[in-house]
């Protein structure tokens, strides 16, 4: 071995020894819409809720089951697919008056850091959530209801159950029409919010 060979082998080592191996990328889990729910609540006259849900959404996930901190989301929620079931009151939250669907045809939520929760089996999950062409921070609180391997017509597959849960000032996002009534306001400004999620991903 030539000195100058030699010296390229030692530093060639060097540089391999430097650089971290590689992890393995956490399984991505696509959220399942036949077993999932997008819905939100809203304080109605000050006195009871009105519920809504969003009919049409994708998502994915990924996590690394050993490590659920480490987690990541994003949802995209079309906003025509409100559904109160009320068809008066659906065209009005498409309306500019609300989500303004023909300008704004997504909602989307994007993680940016989970911390675990006080709670076994709970965390925290922050990201930006777009609505209106606005993007603000929010924090949701997740809980992992369970999470198992099956076997399916599509293979063995890991499925993960979370339930989301948060809330939001509608004002925060544009969403700023409303009425009061004998001093009352009709829509409150705060809204629930609440993902009931099943994802699943291959088992490997």
């Amino acid at each position: 071995m030539t000195r100058s060979f030699r010296t390229a082998f030692v530093a060639t080592l060097a540089l391999a020894a430097a650089v971290p191996p590689l992890r393995a990328q956490a399984p991505q889990f696509t959220l399942d819409r036949n077993h999932s729910q997008v819905q939100f609540r809203v304080r109605h006259m000050g006195v009871a809720f009105v519920t809504g849900k969003f009919k049409e959404f994708e998502g994915s996930f990924a996590l690394d089951t050993a490590n659920l901190a480490t987690a990541s989301a994003q949802i995209t929620i079309r906003t025509a697919s409100v559904d109160t079931e009320n068809e008066r009151r659906d065209a009005d939250l498409r309306s500019p008056n609300f989500f303004a669907a023909d300008s704004f045809p997504e909602i989307t939520f994007r993680s940016t850091r989970v911390e675990r929760g006080a709670a076994p089996e709970t965390y925290r999950m922050t990201g930006d959530l777009t609505i209106r062409g606005v993007t603000r921070p929010i924090t949701l609180d997740v809980e992992l209801v369970g999470m198992r391997t099956i076997t399916s017509p599509q293979g063995r597959q890991i499925v993960a159950g979370f339930v989301l849960t948060g809330r939001l000032n509608r004002f925060d996002y544009g969403l700023q029409w409303n009425r009061m009534v004998e001093g009352v306001t009709v829509v409150s400004d705060e809204v629930r919010i609440t993902i009931e999620a099943e994802a699943r991903a291959p088992a490997g």
